[in-house]
């Protein structure tokens, strides 16, 4: 099967990334200050491919020679849905702490090594960075808080942060992730809708968190991602006995939240705010979103998070989800997770926004 799904990989990647870059270029203003900005776009883009094409062939040789020892053998899942901003990173970030019990991808996996030797090659180089006193280490996180400066008080970035896997998927210009970057909104939406995604794109997708698994036995596979909240369908296929766990927050604060997102990044590469038709458009799927995990059948075996309960009460929320997922929750992860959630309980969001600046209404009056 494998090798016949390769040759697709290749062409959805390419395929992809020309429509995407193509949509991308009538984006831009018509002015010189533009320039840097395309320059900017088109190297990311550039970049992006050409480390997709590596990543493909890897995992592809890499997934031959594992298939002559026969698979990995089946792992619990769980995935944490819900529109983006609704405290599905908050959620992650409390469950991940459960390293017994949980495993989750980081974003240098994400990026830089989906197949099983890359981790391997980048543990190694790990653990001989740690041996010199972590030079390298501490080079990435100078980097990092630079680059990042801005964007941080909006969503924390780091390689060394579990992250959403859905990422991995832009070795396939498939990730909605990539709308920051480049493309039209409606290139997305089959994959916000989980409408006639390609197979080959979950078939990458169930072989790379199988990756990942191989070098994490007996544990859980924790997943994030707000952009797989129409696609639960799709995952319990994929992962059997999978269950998920849906992050519920009032409309008219997820959404200026999101946009200012959107907006953000949006001037950061194209020096200008979205026009009315992209933001109706974001928006629609964003009640989508909402809606999709409670529905279908995934209903069964969805658990409703509350995000008022997740910042005011998060270990009693918790533990209804380790109720339902059946996990004994241990001692040494019951006394962190009193820490974590007495620091979540006085943690207070540097993302600032107005929730009247977008001009919400005019979208879509009966939501707000």
């Amino acid at each position: 099967m494998i090798l016949y799904y390769y040759p697709q990989w290749i062409c959805i990647c390419t395929w992809r990334f020309l429509k995407l870059f193509t949509e991308s270029l009538w984006l831009f203003p018509c002015r010189f200050s533009s320039i840097p900005r395309f320059v900017l776009v088109a190297l990311l883009s550039i970049f992006a491919l050409l480390i997709s094409y590596l990543h493909l062939s890897i995992v592809f040789i890499e997934h031959v020679a594992f298939s002559l020892f026969g698979r990995v053998k089946p792992y619990p899942t769980v995935f944490i849905i819900g529109p983006p901003r609704s405290g599905t990173t908050h959620m992650h970030k409390l469950l991940a702490t459960d390293t017994n019990t949980f495993s989750s991808m980081k974003m240098w996996e994400l990026f830089f090594a989906p197949a099983v030797s890359q981790k391997l090659l980048l543990i190694g180089v790990g653990k001989i960075d740690a041996f010199f006193g972590q030079p390298f280490f501490k080079f990435i996180q100078f980097v990092e808080k630079k680059v990042f400066k801005d964007f941080n008080s909006i969503h924390k970035l780091g390689l060394f942060n579990v992250e959403e896997d859905a990422l991995i998927l832009f070795h396939l210009f498939s990730s909605y992730h990539l709308s920051f970057l480049i493309g039209k909104e409606r290139s997305y939406k089959h994959l916000n809708y989980d409408n006639g995604v390609p197979k080959a794109v979950w078939a990458y997708y169930k072989i790379c968190v199988d990756n990942h698994m191989r070098l994490n036995r007996k544990k859980t596979y924790l997943s994030k991602n707000p952009f797989f909240s129409g696609s639960s369908e799709s995952l319990s296929t994929l992962f059997k006995a999978s269950k998920f766990i849906y992050m519920d927050r009032a409309m008219n604060q997820v959404a200026p939240s999101f946009f200012s997102l959107k907006i953000f990044l949006y001037r950061l590469f194209y020096g200008k705010q979205p026009d009315k038709i992209r933001c109706k458009s974001i928006l629609d799927t964003l009640l989508f979103w909402r809606e999709a995990p409670v529905k279908g059948h995934s209903k069964s075996v969805t658990i409703r998070a509350d995000f008022k309960e997740l910042t005011t009460e998060p270990v009693n929320l918790v533990n209804k989800v380790y109720q339902f997922m059946g996990i004994k929750m241990g001692a040494e992860y019951k006394n962190e997770l009193v820490g974590e959630a007495q620091r979540a309980k006085s943690y207070k969001s540097e993302h600032r926004y107005s929730s009247t600046a977008f001009d919400l209404d005019s979208l879509n009056p009966e939501c707000f």
